[in-house]
């Protein structure tokens, strides 16, 4: 039996990660999560999988893990079944209906899919760097196509939110503080309550998003 393991994040589609999160979150069996693994990502039945001599299976899974566990980097454009997709070119200028949707898909990695919906769109006009996608109507639009995202362009995304929500989280009480100074007491409260509002959000995506890119460990840690 010819076993085709990935060799790059971009070989690796975003349902792929879900399907193996689902199952690394509910079992303890080491034997059962690395054949596991190699059924998920190697594209193999679970009875070929089982077949598999254990000591080969661990160095499959190893070999896996190691790919996993690589950094993607940030992608505003990529392409994927004949379209090209772009991020949100000027996140300043995000919708409400966009932010809420991409707060709600990044709190868990199996509606990460409907997250990417809303990042990234097909793009409409390009003229070099500068480019426009289609409005949004909603992440239900391509909340099933974005499970086929490779994870090079899921991971990177999630990093750099992760980042982003920390950084926020990290100024904010010096941005607060520098308000107030030209601020009336009561508008610097409000401003805070809205943080403490928004910010369960984003604590919780943050905690999410460092779970995600560790949970990989504990099966190296096994191995």
């Amino acid at each position: 039996m010819t076993i085709n393991i990935p060799e790059s994040l971009k070989e690796i589609k975003l349902k792929q990660y879900q399907n193996f999160s689902k199952t690394n979150e509910g079992s303890d069996d080491e034997q059962f999560i690395v054949h596991r693994l190699i059924s998920i990502f190697c594209g193999v039945t679970m009875k070929e999988a089982l077949n598999i001599k254990l000591t080969e299976a661990e160095a499959i899974a190893e070999d896996i893990v190691e790919v996993l566990n690589l950094d993607g980097k940030l992608q505003t454009t990529f392409t994927h079944n004949g379209k090209t997709w772009g991020m949100i070119p000027n996140l300043n200028d995000i919708s409400l209906g966009e932010y809420v949707d991409l707060e709600e898909g990044l709190k868990s990695v199996q509606t990460f899919n409907r997250a990417m919906a809303v990042l990234y769109r097909p793009v409409t006009k390009k003229f070099a760097n500068i480019y426009d996608i289609e409005p949004y109507e909603g992440a239900s639009k391509y909340q099933e196509e974005a499970k086929d995202f490779p994870m090079d362009v899921v991971q990177a995304a999630v990093v750099f939110f992760w980042t982003l929500s920390n950084e926020l989280i990290e100024h904010s009480p010096l941005y607060f503080q520098n308000q107030s100074k030209g601020t009336s007491q009561k508008k610097t409260s409000q401003l805070q309550d809205s943080l403490l509002k928004n910010g369960a959000g984003l604590e919780q995506y943050t905690n999410l998003a460092s779970l995600m890119l560790t949970d990989l460990k504990k099966l190296r840690n096994k191995n």
